[in-house]
């Protein structure tokens, strides 16, 4: 009875000696990710001035907007004021692109100028 106590605390001692901690492994959208682009109307008037906003994760983050009608400003911090002239009627797109040492990503709005 003796010797099966000793064998029983033994390998109770040893097998919670054999558990490996578990360790927590970052997402890699930790380090840069958009989580999205947020404007402050999506259908406005002509010479109408809004802003948009981007949501990000990341450090060191580095931004570049860009649109194929209208007009930014701002082009390199996480918002942007967007206005269009008259002949930016219709679907415009505005893009954004952030970048850090582990690479760029980038994501689009559409907004509607009537």
């Amino acid at each position: 009875m003796k010797y099966f106590f000793l064998i029983l605390v033994a390998i109770l001692v040893l097998s919670g000696s054999c558990k490996k901690e578990d360790t927590i492994e970052p997402d890699p959208s930790d380090y840069l990710a958009i989580d999205s682009i947020v404007p402050e109307k999506r259908v406005i008037e002509v010479w109408e001035q809004i802003s948009i906003k981007v949501y990000t994760r990341g450090q060191n983050l580095s931004f570049l907007w860009s649109t194929n009608h209208g007009t930014l400003i701002g082009e390199d911090s996480s918002s942007v004021c967007y206005w269009a002239c008259p002949t930016c009627t219709g679907l415009n797109v505005i893009e954004c692109k952030v970048s850090n040492e582990y690479g760029t990503v980038s994501d689009t709005v559409m907004i509607k100028v009537l």
